[in-house]
């Protein structure tokens, strides 16, 4: 009940965040800025960790 009536008291604000995402988007798409490809994921993972039981093995 209380989201509704906050959607209800301020309607726009959620359109007004999506228009100024969306605006920084362009302005950045007209410089030219292209998307830069995913990095591959590393081969091994990046921590490991052992239980207690193992380590005094």
């Amino acid at each position: 009940a209380a989201l509704l009536r906050l959607v209800l008291a301020q309607p726009w604000a959620g359109l007004k965040v999506l228009a100024a995402i969306h605006w920084e988007a362009l302005k950045i798409w007209r410089k030219g800025i292209g998307l830069r490809p995913r990095p591959a994921a590393p081969r091994d993972e990046i921590s490991q960790g052992y239980s207690r039981s193992r380590r005094r093995a």
